[in-house]
């Protein structure tokens, strides 16, 4: 039942993630100049999407503070404990959490032309210079922010570097550079916390299957059974918290693509 729902609600996401990319690609190819009107003008979407943040944010603060007022209850029942010490959990799972740093830097000592091409490219397209440069075995390459200072860092996947040609690698560092510029909202902490937190949350309230309680029960099926409301509201609360994550995407999912193509146009400029 989990997987179904689950499923059927990816697939719709990324049908409407798709419908909404081809939309927006034909509305920038018809008029270039509309993706730096869509970077800087209001976006409803962004903005509810912020208060949702500002209402996770909120609802851990709470968590935490109910959860010290139950332990420090003047006389503290076993049940006030038990719930204080869930609430903190809940509270802990959502503490704020920094990008670690890359694993392996590509020093300026061993690359100099490299980071003087960074450096180089940072300048011309007004994005701040990375901090660190590093490589990993992903066929990948991506952009972060690392450290509680959330400084810049790029990271530069060996195998994929080794498939592009040179004016092709130059062309992807530009790209990845070009999200220090382009204001990406999913890529802050205060939108993506927030999203993480909701499906931290989510998994954690989300309870066995039935039949694995049935098993797993001293009391057996009848225990089971007498859980299964329980066990439904959990599995509600679990459904709503992922739903309301998904739904932070689906509002900025236009401008994290606008600010994908802003990131071509930037690179390739």
């Amino acid at each position: 039942m989990k997987s179904t729902i689950q499923g059927r609600l990816a697939h719709w996401s990324q049908r409407v993630g798709e419908r909404l990319t081809d939309s927006l690609y034909e509305t920038l190819l018809s008029q270039p100049d509309a993706i730096e009107r869509r970077r800087s003008g209001a976006d409803g979407g962004l903005w509810l999407a912020g208060l949702l943040a500002l209402l996770v944010h909120s609802m851990a603060l709470l968590l935490a503070l109910g959860g010290c007022m139950l332990l420090t209850w003047s006389e503290p029942s076993f049940l006030s404990l038990i719930l204080g010490l869930i609430l903190l959990l809940m509270a802990w799972m959502a503490r704020p959490q920094v990008a670690p740093f890359p694993d392996h830097v590509l020093e300026r000592e061993a690359f100099p032309v490299l980071h003087k091409l960074a450096e180089r490219i940072a300048g011309e397209i007004k994005a701040p210079i990375p901090w660190r440069l590093g490589h990993d075995a992903d066929f990948n390459a991506y952009y972060t922010r690392a450290g509680w200072r959330g400084q810049p860092c790029v990271v530069l996947g060996a195998p994929l570097l080794a498939f592009l040609s040179p004016r092709a690698r130059i062309a992807l560092l530009a790209h990845e550079l070009a999200h220090g510029a382009n204001g990406d909202p999913m890529r802050s902490r205060f939108l993506h916390g927030a999203v993480q937190h909701l499906v931290q949350w989510s998994r954690a309230v989300r309870p066995m299957t039935w039949t694995a309680g049935a098993e797993a029960s001293p009391a057996g099926p009848l225990g089971a059974v007498v859980a299964l409301p329980f066990v439904l509201a959990l599995l509600v609360m679990s459904q709503c918290l992922w739903s309301i994550a998904q739904a932070m995407h689906w509002l900025v999912q236009r401008q994290s693509q606008t600010a994908e193509y802003l990131a071509d146009r930037l690179g390739a400029s």
